[in-house]
């Protein structure tokens, strides 16, 4: 009996935990923003950049928008494979949400060679004016292949 009451308790204190740390669940909403954050990265890699612009605000849409004459001109294709998305935190108002990616790009310049690379990035999302948005691009780890 003693054992029984011991998880309880401590089922009691993960929950509170999360609670705690602002974190909230909706498998629903959380499959939206994961197919949001897949389309997003697959429109960015094939240089969809009017698709891309109207998902961004605040810094992500304005370090996008300084570097899009230099990702206009490069002549560098990409494509992105083995693509997965998690919810990694979201808000318990349901209007704030951390989406972890991980993902392998290839970039090809032609003359010039291929590059692999293992890419785990973080897409901070929040929602504005009834719309989500990504507000944050923070990349967590790159991975140099070939």
């Amino acid at each position: 009996m003693r054992s029984r009451g011991k998880v309880l308790v401590v089922a009691a204190m993960v929950v509170l935990a999360l609670v705690g740390a602002g974190c909230g669940r909706s498998f629903v909403l959380e499959k939206d923003l994961i197919s949001k954050s897949q389309a997003f990265t697959q429109d960015f890699a094939a240089r969809k950049f009017e698709s891309v612009l109207p998902v961004l605000t605040g810094d992500a849409l304005e370090s996008v928008k300084a570097a899009l004459p230099l990702l206009q001109s490069a002549d560098v294709e990409t494509k992105v494979t083995d693509w997965s998305g998690k919810v990694d935190c979201m808000s318990r108002s349901k209007d704030r949400a951390s989406v972890e990616v991980t993902y392998t790009q290839e970039q090809t310049v032609p003359g010039y060679g291929t590059t692999t690379t293992k890419m785990d990035v973080v897409y901070d999302w929040k929602k504005l004016a009834g719309a989500w948005r990504i507000y944050e691009i923070k990349l967590v780890q790159k991975d140099e292949g070939k």
